[in-house]
Protein backbone atom coordinates (compact mmCIF):
# COMPACT_ATOMS: atom_id res chain seq x y z
CA UNK A 1 0.00 0.00 0.00
CA UNK A 2 1.48 3.68 -0.90
CA UNK A 3 0.15 6.94 -0.87
CA UNK A 4 2.08 9.59 -2.50
CA UNK A 5 4.63 8.10 -3.25
CA UNK A 6 5.63 6.41 -0.06
CA UNK A 7 5.06 2.95 0.98
CA UNK A 8 3.13 2.42 4.13
CA UNK A 9 2.82 -1.13 3.81
CA UNK A 10 4.03 -4.12 2.52
CA UNK A 11 1.89 -7.62 3.45
CA UNK A 12 1.79 -10.94 1.29
CA UNK A 13 -1.23 -13.42 2.23
CA UNK A 14 -2.28 -16.42 0.50
CA UNK A 15 -0.80 -19.04 -1.42
CA UNK A 16 0.84 -19.83 -5.16
CA UNK A 17 -2.21 -21.67 -5.86
CA UNK A 18 -5.41 -23.18 -3.64
CA UNK A 19 -3.38 -26.57 -2.84
CA UNK A 20 -2.74 -26.53 1.15
CA UNK A 21 0.90 -27.72 0.29
CA UNK A 22 1.18 -24.46 -2.50
CA UNK A 23 4.53 -22.36 -1.57
CA UNK A 24 3.36 -19.33 0.46
CA UNK A 25 3.48 -15.80 -1.25
CA UNK A 26 5.45 -13.22 -0.66
CA UNK A 27 6.10 -9.58 -1.78
CA UNK A 28 8.18 -10.69 -4.36
CA UNK A 29 6.27 -12.61 -6.30
CA UNK A 30 4.70 -12.26 -9.28
CA UNK A 31 1.34 -11.85 -10.69
CA UNK A 32 -0.08 -12.63 -14.45
CA UNK A 33 -2.78 -9.39 -14.42
CA UNK A 34 -4.33 -10.42 -17.87
CA UNK A 35 -7.29 -9.99 -16.04
CA UNK A 36 -6.81 -6.53 -14.29
CA UNK A 37 -5.22 -4.79 -17.96
CA UNK A 38 -8.26 -5.92 -19.07
CA UNK A 39 -10.50 -3.95 -17.10
CA UNK A 40 -7.62 -0.83 -16.16
CA UNK A 41 -6.23 -1.09 -19.51
CA UNK A 42 -8.56 -1.91 -22.46
CA UNK A 43 -12.05 -0.56 -21.01
CA UNK A 44 -10.41 2.90 -20.34
CA UNK A 45 -8.67 3.10 -23.88
CA UNK A 46 -12.14 2.07 -25.32
CA UNK A 47 -14.46 4.32 -23.16
CA UNK A 48 -11.53 6.99 -24.44
CA UNK A 49 -11.93 6.13 -28.34
CA UNK A 50 -15.88 5.95 -28.06
CA UNK A 51 -16.14 9.11 -26.27
CA UNK A 52 -13.91 10.91 -28.64
CA UNK A 53 -16.69 9.41 -31.73
CA UNK A 54 -13.86 6.95 -33.68
CA UNK A 55 -15.80 3.59 -32.12
CA UNK A 56 -19.28 2.64 -31.27
CA UNK A 57 -20.77 -0.22 -29.37
CA UNK A 58 -22.78 -1.26 -32.81
CA UNK A 59 -19.58 -1.15 -34.72
CA UNK A 60 -18.62 -4.26 -36.23
CA UNK A 61 -15.70 -6.33 -34.89
CA UNK A 62 -14.70 -6.66 -38.43
CA UNK A 63 -14.75 -2.91 -39.24
CA UNK A 64 -11.92 -2.79 -37.09
CA UNK A 65 -10.61 -6.20 -37.79
CA UNK A 66 -10.83 -7.12 -41.26
CA UNK A 67 -9.20 -10.63 -40.57
CA UNK A 68 -12.17 -11.68 -38.40
CA UNK A 69 -14.20 -13.63 -40.97
CA UNK A 70 -16.47 -16.91 -41.28
CA UNK A 71 -19.12 -18.52 -40.39
CA UNK A 72 -21.78 -16.01 -37.81
CA UNK A 73 -18.70 -13.23 -37.50
CA UNK A 74 -20.90 -10.64 -39.33
CA UNK A 75 -22.85 -10.06 -36.95
CA UNK A 76 -20.12 -9.62 -33.99
CA UNK A 77 -20.04 -6.09 -32.48
CA UNK A 78 -17.47 -4.12 -30.23
CA UNK A 79 -20.77 -4.17 -27.50
CA UNK A 80 -20.80 -8.63 -28.05
CA UNK A 81 -16.97 -8.75 -27.52
CA UNK A 82 -17.60 -6.03 -24.61
CA UNK A 83 -20.17 -7.84 -22.51
CA UNK A 84 -18.76 -11.13 -23.49
CA UNK A 85 -21.33 -12.55 -26.15
CA UNK A 86 -19.62 -12.50 -29.34
CA UNK A 87 -19.77 -16.56 -29.57
CA UNK A 88 -15.89 -16.67 -29.14
CA UNK A 89 -14.37 -19.45 -27.05
CA UNK A 90 -12.98 -18.49 -23.51
CA UNK A 91 -9.51 -19.12 -24.02
CA UNK A 92 -6.70 -20.96 -26.60
CA UNK A 93 -3.45 -21.24 -25.30
CA UNK A 94 -2.04 -19.59 -28.12
CA UNK A 95 1.14 -19.08 -25.80
CA UNK A 96 2.27 -22.28 -26.45
CA UNK A 97 2.66 -22.34 -30.37
CA UNK A 98 2.63 -18.38 -31.39
CA UNK A 99 4.86 -15.59 -30.73
CA UNK A 100 4.15 -11.98 -31.10
CA UNK A 101 1.30 -10.01 -30.80
CA UNK A 102 0.48 -9.75 -34.86
CA UNK A 103 0.43 -13.88 -34.77
CA UNK A 104 -2.05 -13.94 -31.56
CA UNK A 105 -4.69 -11.25 -33.49
CA UNK A 106 -4.72 -13.28 -36.41
CA UNK A 107 -5.36 -16.53 -34.61
CA UNK A 108 -7.73 -14.81 -32.35
CA UNK A 109 -9.55 -13.55 -35.39
CA UNK A 110 -9.32 -17.03 -37.12
CA UNK A 111 -11.10 -19.15 -34.47
CA UNK A 112 -14.33 -20.08 -35.17
CA UNK A 113 -17.56 -18.88 -33.27
CA UNK A 114 -18.74 -21.98 -30.85
CA UNK A 115 -22.10 -20.32 -30.35
CA UNK A 116 -24.27 -17.09 -32.55
CA UNK A 117 -23.43 -13.78 -31.02
CA UNK A 118 -25.90 -12.52 -28.26
CA UNK A 119 -27.34 -15.95 -27.78
CA UNK A 120 -25.18 -16.48 -24.38
CA UNK A 121 -22.49 -15.16 -21.94
CA UNK A 122 -18.68 -16.70 -21.79
CA UNK A 123 -15.78 -14.66 -20.66
CA UNK A 124 -12.95 -14.42 -23.74
CA UNK A 125 -10.00 -13.88 -23.45
CA UNK A 126 -10.00 -13.82 -27.20
CA UNK A 127 -11.94 -10.90 -27.26
CA UNK A 128 -10.05 -9.20 -25.53
CA UNK A 129 -7.03 -9.47 -27.46
CA UNK A 130 -9.41 -8.53 -30.19
CA UNK A 131 -10.42 -5.48 -28.75
CA UNK A 132 -6.44 -4.43 -27.99
CA UNK A 133 -6.36 -4.73 -32.00
CA UNK A 134 -9.87 -2.72 -32.39
CA UNK A 135 -7.72 0.09 -29.87
CA UNK A 136 -4.34 0.31 -32.03
CA UNK A 137 -6.33 0.18 -35.59
CA UNK A 138 -8.84 3.02 -34.11
CA UNK A 139 -6.29 5.06 -32.65
CA UNK A 140 -3.20 4.47 -34.93
CA UNK A 141 -0.89 3.70 -31.57
CA UNK A 142 -0.10 0.90 -29.54
CA UNK A 143 -2.02 0.43 -26.36
CA UNK A 144 0.13 1.05 -24.24
CA UNK A 145 1.51 4.85 -25.66
CA UNK A 146 -2.36 5.28 -26.01
CA UNK A 147 -2.87 4.50 -22.29
CA UNK A 148 0.38 6.17 -21.47
CA UNK A 149 -0.07 8.96 -23.34
CA UNK A 150 -4.04 9.76 -23.62
CA UNK A 151 -5.75 8.00 -20.93
CA UNK A 152 -4.06 7.23 -18.01
CA UNK A 153 -3.00 11.08 -17.54
CA UNK A 154 -6.82 12.32 -17.94
CA UNK A 155 -7.30 9.66 -14.77
CA UNK A 156 -4.08 10.91 -12.87
CA UNK A 157 -2.91 7.69 -12.65
CA UNK A 158 1.06 7.50 -13.55
CA UNK A 159 2.10 4.31 -15.38
CA UNK A 160 4.99 2.79 -16.52
CA UNK A 161 5.30 0.91 -19.49
CA UNK A 162 7.92 -0.38 -21.75
CA UNK A 163 6.36 1.39 -24.51
CA UNK A 164 7.07 -0.51 -27.85
CA UNK A 165 7.03 -4.04 -26.44
CA UNK A 166 5.33 -6.29 -29.67
CA UNK A 167 5.14 -9.32 -26.62
CA UNK A 168 1.70 -9.79 -25.16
Amino acid sequence: VSRRGQVLARVAVGRETYAEDAPAVTVDTRYDLASLTKVCATLPAMALLMERGVLHLEDKLSKWVPEFIGEGKEAVTLRHVMVHSSGLPAHRPFYRDLEGKAAVVAAAAGTDLEYLPGEKYLYSDLGLILLMAVVEKASGMTLDRLLATDVYPRLGVEAQFALGNEAL
